[in-house]
């Protein structure tokens, strides 16, 4: 299907045929959909390649063994991040996702070339500033990719699909990293001296040339058309007379409008007088901060562990970092079946409690093959409900908010990033002991995490 917008795919349908137009239309793919989720594949693959598992473990290394430094560095990343979301979501709502998306983009080569730098010269002030840095370039993508997405898909289950087929993507991603390490260490021969510092640095330096190449996929010409596209038939029905669009195709926008309203249910108001769709947001946006506030204590830390305690090297770490996001992309698709089929809510609510019960099932894990399974689980329950959250959150916004909204989802990266220094305290004091923090973290995602979202079950229909 030609057309970049899946919501003007529908226009003019029927309703009896407007819904099986959008799942043509979401299963053809637009070109600017792919596009996107493409660029989200490659950010992510960067990003698990130049500043993933090995890069936490080569900082540990490198630094006196100190896992307060790994988690200082996320610290870095979350401020970093809160300070440019405001800005970065007002940019991205008043002058396009694509502009936004672009300049963000655009500081991947010289952020690749200052880890570099730092990675060799092993400055700690360097490395901290790089980080910092990325995380903007990635805050500001993934942002506009997001709010993109949302702005082409229609609300209900084609949205839900297509913001699975992003966490699909960004965790094809995130296998991409760790499985070209492994080829890059096989091809070295370096099996069994893969701690080598001097190997870990050059191993981290070829991950920083993906980052660099974010910059000419970012500025493609697919994105730019699609740009220009909406531009341009957003603003058709303004030219009156002089419009160069026929009148099916200037009447198309005014069906998209239409179409890409807050639900009505979300439209009610409470009692107290508060609409259910700002009380539906705040909820579920408690719900993940306070998720990752929790899991963030650990998360840095599972490589470590494995490490640690069970003598993986960075083949293994390689393996077990690239198997993880199949097993996440595997779960997405039953997840959004169990969605439909219960609602979104009752999902969000169960995948969370199992993903807070794998971390007490990791730190009990007497075996590498338990710890393998009980951590593959935990990452495959704690991502595959991204999309759930994503899919409420985006049909309970109007679009003008979509990108703004970025100013209070920062707040995920900052708990996270707080925790995470909270975490490697803990760990340094009790000799590098990683169980008692994966306890800490599961206990609290498998209560207070569930908790906050029980509400949402009598505000949210089930079949919506």
């Amino acid at each position: 299907m030609s057309p970049p917008l899946v919501a003007l795919c529908t226009a003019g349908a029927e309703p009896s045929e407007r819904s099986s137009q959008q799942s043509l239309a979401v299963a053809a793919l637009p070109p600017v959909v792919k596009r996107l989720l493409l660029l989200q594949c490659v950010l992510s693959a960067a990003n698990s390649w130049a500043f993933g598992a090995l890069f936490d473990i080569d900082l540990y290394l490198l630094f006196g063994h100190l896992n307060t430094f790994v988690g200082a560095c996320e610290s870095v990343r979350g401020i970093a991040g809160l300070i440019a979301a405001v800005p970065l979501g007002y940019m991205a709502d008043k002058y396009g996702r694509s502009f936004a998306l672009r300049l963000s983009a655009s500081f991947a080569p010289l952020i690749a070339v200052a880890a570099a730098i730092a990675l060799l010269a092993k400055l700690p002030w360097l490395i901290l500033l790089s980080v910092a840095a990325w995380s903007v370039c990635q805050q500001g993508m993934l942002g506009a990719m997001t709010a993109w997405l949302a702005d082409l898909v229609p609300p209900g289950e084609a949205r839900s699909r297509v913001m699975g087929w992003q966490v699909v993507a960004q965790q094809i991603g995130m296998c991409g990293g760790p499985l070209v390490q492994l080829l890059v260490i096989w091809l070295c021969g370096q099996e069994k001296d893969t701690w080598n510092p001097g190997f870990l640095a050059a191993l981290l330096l070829s991950g920083l040339l993906l980052v660099a190449l974010v910059t000419p996929l970012a500025w493609s010409s697919a994105i730019a058309n699609a740009d220009h596209l909406m531009r341009l038939r957003a603003e058709g029905p303004l030219q009156g007379s002089n419009s160069s669009l026929s009148g099916s195709q200037a009447a198309e926008p005014q069906e998209v409008e239409a179409e890409d309203v807050v639900p009505e249910w979300a439209r009610a108001s409470l009692r107290s007088g508060c609409k259910v769709n700002w009380v539906v947001v705040i909820l579920l946006e408690a719900s993940f901060t306070l998720t990752l506030l929790f899991a963030g204590m650990s998360a840095k830390y599972f490589s470590l562990f494995f490490k640690q305690d069970f003598g993986f090297d960075a083949e293994m770490i390689c393996m077990l970092n690239a198997a993880f996001p199949l097993v996440v992309a595997g779960l997405v698709p039953l997840c959004g079946t169990f969605a439909r089929r219960f609602g979104e809510v009752p999902g969000i609510l169960l995948w969370t409690f199992l993903g807070g019960a794998m971390h007490v099932f990791l730190a009990r894990a007497s075996s590498a093959s338990s710890a393998v399974a009980f951590f593959l689980l935990r990452q495959a329950f704690m991502k595959s409900r991204d999309p759930l959250y994503q899919t409420l959150i985006m049909d309970c916004l109007e679009k003008r908010f979509r990108g703004r909204f970025g100013s209070i989802t920062s707040m995920r990266s900052v708990t996270w990033a707080g925790s995470s220094f909270i975490g490697g305290i803990v760990a340094d004091r009790n000799h590098s002991d990683y169980r008692l923090v994966f306890d800490i973290s599961g206990v609290l995602i498998a209560t207070i995490s569930t908790a906050v979202v029980l509400p949402l079950l009598y505000l949210v229909p089930r079949r919506r």
